[in-house]
């Protein structure tokens, strides 16, 4: 197969689950070639390869991070131009998503643990009432002789004869659960990788088991606790004002169950109203009418970056004067997904810290790239054509980077070089504009401090081009595929879309997620409330010889449930209190992945509040109002 004119032989086929990590999957299928020496990128202040690497064995983590931190050491004090200050990282490949992705599987891992943890507390609780019903039993076979351990095996198998039982049901609304979730997302790609399989199964079985166990061995042990005298040798009727012998452990559990509810619907409600911001908000750029695509400039490998730039230049140009194309630029960053360069700068005039120099991202774009996204200039002007194409020494940085530089006076004017590596001029930039800020990765995040520079100063090997359309802007995809092969035979259109796509991908991803921790939130809340409601009904129900013996002494049966309903409100409040603090500390982790909405919002925090409250009393209402009705003639009696 061709590529860059020479002729390449495929030698060998990779199975179909591997795809380069941490890069996103824009086309169907990868092609993996042998890297070769690339002269325009041979600076030493180019670190845009990964380097991936096998530690020998014996070698740990420590030992290999130690000894290339003597290398970067080493290159810092021979090249100090170009290495000053940088250093070396390593991480296992497993962890090589993004900070982000990482973060939201561990907030979806954290999700649906709380959701374990709550489902485990109630079986728990079943368990301890079902144990409770049964202690004379329990009592009758250890003064029988039965040792204790064979108990707690009988109990905890009938737990998971129960729990094998409803593993059926498990896999069919996990099913209905998956089809459910990736027609939310709307990503055929998510599709085809999100399958319930074997290791799926095996893993969700076993840890179903290992839940059952867990939920089960404490009321077991607690069974088993009680001094079989003392329980046989008691009377029939066992209510008391306290309940049941184990009142405590069971209060504790539901507690436990409110307060990780609170906690999920707090992480619900935030992520709910930050996709509403995000449904009404565009990243900071008009998204209509602009086709956007993805261009593998395979030549730029083999010019100089001058060449390589002019090359990209005429293919704008040739996209201009397609019909129906109002603009045309070219950059090498996509606005809400991905892009750009990282680098540390020395702002002209401010002191900053050698060791920790501010760091900005980089933008190369193309003179009419503001125009065709309809970016506001809001000082000075942008970029002409001259000095895109003769790779002037001048920039436009956006808001964020003007106000937190120069906070009290006018960017405009002023400079600011690279912290590595100088180039024309002395490596210094000029500020001419500054321009309202882009969310270049996704809706969430913060606007970056940025700055733009003419695209020849930071070129790429795949840039995306821009353009805004009169009409339909799908219709000029064909065209311009055109356009750009007779500008550069060799380059490869990788993806053609429409911004408004691309916006439309990060809100469903936003959706997704926030659809997610609501379902989530929702189960918790269904699972709190049965919680609260089976406890205070076992309650009682064990409590009936009293509630007769009240009644028949004199108290009115909105006594009975004022009595009921505050027994069941105070492990409320309690939960509710306990799981205050703990949302507290996951929004300040959720902090990164929220749209314009504060992490300590005080409505999500209040309304959960109020709505678990409302919950409580309705779960605590329900069987006080059935102890009010009992007759106190048959309580008694019975």
């Amino acid at each position: 197969m061709p590529d860059e004119g020479t002729p390449r032989t495929i030698v060998g086929v990779m199975p179909p689950e591997i795809s380069h990590v941490g890069l996103r999957n824009v086309l169907r299928g990868w092609l993996w070639i042998p890297v070769g020496p690339e002269e325009h990128d041979s600076r030493r202040d180019q670190r845009h390869l990964i380097v991936y690497g096998r530690l020998a064995e014996g070698v740990t983590g420590d030992l290999a991070r130690a000894r290339l931190g003597a290398l970067a050491r080493s290159l810092e004090i021979s090249h100090p131009l170009e290495n000053d200050g940088w250093g070396i990282a390593i991480e296992p490949l497993r962890f090589g998503f993004s900070p982000r992705t990482r973060a939201m599987m561990l907030m979806t891992m954290g999700a649906v643990s709380f959701v374990l943890l709550i489902a485990c507390a109630n079986v728990a609780n079943l368990t301890l009432a079902r144990a409770n019903g049964r202690r004379r039993e329990i009592a009758t076979r250890l003064a029988l002789g039965a040792p204790r351990t064979r108990i707690v095996r009988q109990l905890l198998t009938e737990s998971l004869l129960v729990a094998l039982a409803s593993i059926p049901f498990g896999i069919l609304l996990a099913n209905w659960g998956r089809n459910l979730l990736l027609a939310r997302a709307g990503s055929p790609e998510l599709a085809a990788e999100v399958s319930i399989d074997s290791q799926v199964l095996l893993f969700s079985i076993a840890v179903a088991a290992l839940a059952t166990i867990l939920s089960g061995h404490l009321p077991a042990l607690h069974a088993i606790r009680r001094d079989p005298y003392n329980v046989l040798n008691s009377s029939g009727h066992h209510g008391s004002t306290s309940g049941p012998p184990h009142a405590g452990l069971s209060h504790a559990l539901v507690i436990g169950e409110v307060a990780l509810s609170l906690i999920l619907l707090v992480g619900a409600s935030l992520f709910v109203q930050s996709f509403r911001n995000a449904l009404r908000a565009e990243g900071g750029f008009d998204t209509s009418q602009i086709l956007a695509l993805d261009v593998d400039m395979t030549a730029e490998k083999t010019v100089p970056p001058e060449s390589a730039s002019l090359r990209l230049s005429e293919t704008v140009d040739r996209l201009r004067t397609l019909r129906g194309v109002t603009r045309a630029a070219a950059a090498n960053l996509m606005p809400l997904r991905d892009g750009g360069e990282r680098a540390a700068i020395i702002p002209d005039g401010l002191q900053v810290p050698p060791d920790r120099p501010p760091t900005v991202l980089l933008g190369g774009v193309t003179s009419q790239f503001f125009d065709v996204l309809n970016v506001p200039i809001v000082q000075g002007r942008a970029f002409a054509e001259d000095e895109d194409r003769s790779r002037s020494a001048v920039a436009v940085v956006n808001k964020t980077m003007a106000r937190r530089l120069w906070p009290d006076g006018n960017a405009v004017g002023r400079r600011f070089r690279r912290a590595a590596g100088t180039g024309k001029d002395g490596g210094w930039f000029t500020i001419i504009g500054v321009s309202e800020d882009i969310l270049t990765w996704n809706l969430s995040n913060r606007p970056l401090p940025t700055a733009y520079l003419p695209y020849a100063h930071v070129p790429v090997r795949q840039p995306a081009l821009f353009i805004r359309a009169s009409g339909d802007p799908l219709l000029l995809a064909q065209p311009a595929r055109t356009a750009i092969h007779s500008a550069d035979p060799s380059a490869i259109v990788l993806a053609v879309r429409t911004m408004t796509d691309v916006h439309q991908l990060v809100l469903s991803r936003n959706g997704t997620l926030a659809w997610l921790f609501a379902a989530l939130g929702g189960v918790a809340l269904l699972l709190g409330a049965t919680g609260v409601y089976g406890v205070l009904s076992y309650f009682v129900s064990e409590r009936t010889h009293e509630i007769g013996i009240r009644a028949a002494l004199g108290a009115d049966r909105r006594t009975l449930v004022r009595m009921f309903v505050r027994q069941g409100m105070t492990l409320a409040l309690i939960g509710i209190t306990s799981g205050l603090a703990g949302a507290w500390a996951l929004a300040r982790v959720l902090r990164g992945s929220l749209h314009d909405v504060s992490p300590t919002d005080p409505v999500s925090f209040a309304g959960v509040a109020l709505l678990l409250i409302a919950v409580g009393l309705l779960a605590t209402y329900l069987p006080a109002r059935r102890a009010a009705a009992v007759d106190p003639l048959i309580a008694i009696r019975d």
